[in-house]
């Protein structure tokens, strides 16, 4: 074996690391808060028919991860883009107003 060929052989590209989340069935008490906001928004559906209601938790981690349950039955659904909330999005700077004509019939010809 030749000293190239061991080198090109540790020098293989660095495959990204998953992401390691909570165990099942973790407290929600327990999830990370991020920008300042909490990791879960709740609400109930009616408060008029508080026994029909259901109630729904929102993730502000994964924008379109919904849990809702009514009694003790519950479901989970996602419906996004599988991208995970970074903050605001990024939003380009407005351009400068389009600069006035330059009179015209000013000045010697």
């Amino acid at each position: 074996m030749k000293e190239g060929e061991a080198e090109e052989k540790e020098e293989e590209p660095d495959e990204p690391e998953p992401e390691v989340g909570p165990s099942l069935l973790t407290p929600l008490s327990q999830d990370a808060e991020m920008f300042n906001t909490p990791p879960w928004s709740s609400k109930i559906s009616s408060t008029l028919t508080s026994q029909h209601a259901v109630a729904v938790l929102r993730s502000n981690l994964w924008p379109g991860a919904y849990a809702y349950a009514c009694g003790k039955k519950f479901e989970n659904m996602y419906i996004g883009w599988g991208l995970k909330y970074a903050g605001e999005g990024y939003s380009p700077p407005v351009p400068p107003p389009p600069q006035k004509e330059y009179p015209s019939g000013s000045g010697d010809h």
